[in-house]
């Protein structure tokens, strides 16, 4: 099957996937609830467009394994 979606799209379900379980996880385990909060905040400002990024096409990748 596939999904079209869009940049936006896509980061905004991996935004809210990091964010899902962030209370939980400041609570056990701190370190690593703050290096995902920083990794959150590059993904709204790459959301944004306050960060610039690439998009690299995996396409010739698929096709090769399909």
């Amino acid at each position: 099957m596939v999904e079209i979606t869009t940049v936006e799209g896509i980061l905004n379900r991996c935004i809210a996937g990091l964010e899902q379980d962030q209370p939980v996880r400041k609570a056990l385990d701190p370190d690593s609830a703050e290096k995902i909060d920083a990794f959150i905040q590059v993904l709204i400002e790459t959301k944004t467009l306050k960060k610039p990024f690439t998009i690299v096409s995996l396409s010739w990748f698929m096709y090769l394994f399909s």
